[in-house]
């Protein structure tokens, strides 16, 4: 009994950790593809400009 409340623990922490990363990792590359789309519009502008 005492093992099954044990490996019940670790799946809902596993559960926890893997729904961490994989947020994590969609926001880095939201935040990098907001950044990259922000540079490519000032070189447009800046060569519009020109």
């Amino acid at each position: 009994m005492a093992i099954d409340q044990y490996t019940r623990g670790w799946q809902s922490f596993g559960v926890l950790a893997l729904v961490a990363l994989v947020s994590l990792i969609f926001g880095f590359v939201f935040s990098l593809r907001i950044s990259l789309y922000v540079g490519y519009k000032e070189i447009d502008s800046a060569g519009d400009q020109a």
